[in-house]
């Protein structure tokens, strides 16, 4: 794995809990927690779409939605209760 992919791996992987213990939270926060640029984030949340369970199906996958600055998080699991 190139260090570019493991690093952004590592990102996404501490960035949807942190968005799923914080519903609302903005663009701007998140890039400037995880010390990525606008345009990144939203690239590694897109990512996040087609991530989720075995079965991938529309109850299995990660949903992420956009209401303007904010960003919704929902594992339709607890996988945001739990630390990583």
């Amino acid at each position: 794995m190139s260090h570019r992919l493991g690093t952004r791996l590592g990102r996404i992987l501490l960035l949807i809990p942190y968005a799923i213990r914080n519903p609302g939270v903005t663009i701007s926060e998140l890039s400037e927690r995880f010390g990525v640029d606008r345009e990144e984030l939203i690239d590694d949340l897109q990512l996040v779409y087609v991530c989720g369970l075995p079965g991938y199906g529309p109850g299995d996958l990660i949903d992420v939605t956009f209401a303007g600055e904010s960003v919704y998080v929902d594992a339709l699991t607890d996988a945001g209760s739990q630390e990583l």
